[in-house]
């Protein structure tokens, strides 16, 4: 790494983290668009229904593959019993804009907007889709929470991760004509920045996240890219001030056939934790779905692929939490 990048990255990071210490000001939805080659920024949220369904987008900007600061929007909706539907965009630069007003912030990318309201504490995000107009409101306003990426094997600066709303009342309004249909849930959200490839920065993440419960929790696992090094796993709950590094950690999950099999078991203090996958609800490969630009993109960056599972998390103790996981890799 030149000396000058290694000062552009550490300056970043600096600024990554002046941004947390006045979090609670304007600019929280706008991305960073940092210069470096492999930058990639994206605020992730989901909807957990009381019906079963599941509702998740992605946005963010991206320099990886042709042209620097594109827009992504990605779209997935799981109800039971029906086909999942998948939707994803990468845009030029000029199809997405960042503007914020005294009360309001407004990210948007093509048809996907997402708005913050400081008057009203909540989150708002609309699109529309073959027909469909989805809007999801969540009634938190943003509480930042970090994850320890320091402590996690050669990872170095090249990753930051926080916890933008651990838990949310939520309501998705989904309008085709003249009807709605109302869906009742709890919501997530989160906020990621990297600048190296998928691969560079892990072999496979594992997480598990529980908002249903009247004490969330969010498990997250870090498999380094050397093997020869040793896997970190985290857990946080909200009564908790930070996340907790857990002692031990387990990983016999495998893919196979496209989907994931076998547990992932964790030891905090001195209870034992284990995951195993329940219903699959999804694979996503978004350079799959994403045309000739995703054709252009996976050379460099592999093709990164998501497994998200509905799960229990088993406690030694004898308690029982549902929860969703999610297990990356690159293929």
């Amino acid at each position: 790494m030149t000396l000058a990048k290694s000062i552009s990255i550490s300056l970043f990071f600096l600024y990554f983290v002046a941004c947390n210490v006045f979090a609670s000001s304007l600019n929280l939805l706008k991305p960073l668009l940092m210069k470096e080659e492999f930058y990639s920024e994206t605020f992730s949220f989901f909807l957990d229904a009381k019906d079963g369904t599941y509702f998740f987008v992605q946005m963010g900007v991206s320099n990886i593959g042709p042209g620097d600061k594109k827009g992504l929007c990605a779209l997935l909706i799981v109800k039971p019993n029906t086909k999942a539907i998948y939707h994803s965009q990468i845009l030029d630069e000029d199809e997405w804009l960042y503007r914020a007003g005294r009360i309001t912030e407004l990210f948007q990318v093509n048809a996907c907007q997402l708005k913050r309201n400081l008057n009203q504490n909540k989150i708002k995000f609309t699109t529309k889709y073959d027909g469909m107009r989805y809007e999801l409101v969540f009634d938190e306003e943003i509480k930042k929470q970090k994850i320890p990426h320091e402590l996690f094997h050669n990872i170095n600066n090249n990753y930051r991760s926080e916890i933008l709303i651990a838990k949310s009342n939520g309501i998705l309004k989904i309008r085709k004509g003249g009807s709605v249909e109302n869906i009742k849930g709890m919501g997530y959200m989160d906020h990621t920045i990297t600048v190296a490839l998928p691969q560079d920065i892990a072999r496979k993440w594992i997480r598990f996240r529980s908002i249903n419960q009247t004490n969330p929790i969010v498990m997250l696992a870090h498999l380094p890219s050397d093997k020869n090094l040793s896997s970190k796993a985290f857990m946080w709950r909200n009564t908790m001030h930070h996340y907790n590094e857990i002692s031990s950690f387990i990983d016999k999950t495998q893919s196979r056939n496209d989907k994931i099999f076998g547990n992932v078991n964790w030891t905090f203090h001195i209870n034992r934790f284990s995951v195993m996958p329940g219903n699959l609800l999804y694979r996503n490969a978004p350079l799959e779905n994403s045309g000739w630009i995703g054709r252009l993109i996976a050379p460099i960056t592999g093709n990164p692929v998501t497994w998200i599972y509905r799960a229990i998390l088993q406690i030694d103790n004898g308690e029982s939490i549902n929860g969703i996981l999610e297990v990356s890799m690159v293929e």
